[in-house]
């Protein structure tokens, strides 16, 4: 199966149920248990190219989430808030993890 609908599917599936206390990286990589290593590898590839494509990316590819207030990899292991759309830090992350989905469903996967 093509990486970018491994990776589609794996997007979905956090965006139905999130891991409340984890980002989007490790949830996906929770996700491809079970493939080859070079897939894990080309998926997680895909992802920060995704997340470098995003508008508001932060610079830093395993914490992409802006903050005003901190350094993004402080935003990211002192919150609590990961997934909370009240939330200017958390409903950053629904944002880009719509973004990344809307972009992957609009490639040809050559399927």
């Amino acid at each position: 199966m093509h990486p970018s609908v491994v990776l589609l599917a794996a997007l979905r599936k956090i965006h139905a149920s999130p891991y409340l206390d984890t980002g989007i990286c490790q949830q996906v990589r929770a996700q491809l248990v079970g493939q080859t290593h070079e897939t894990k590898l080309f998926v997680s590839e895909l992802l920060f190219k995704l997340f470098k494509r995003w508008p508001k990316y932060s610079g830093i590819r395993y914490f992409p989430i802006p903050d005003i207030c901190r350094f993004p990899e402080d935003a990211y292991h002192n919150n609590e808030a990961f997934w909370d759309r009240n939330t200017s830090y958390g409903a950053l992350r629904w944002e880009l993890l719509e973004f990344c989905i809307a972009q992957l469903e609009n490639e040809d996967h050559g399927t």
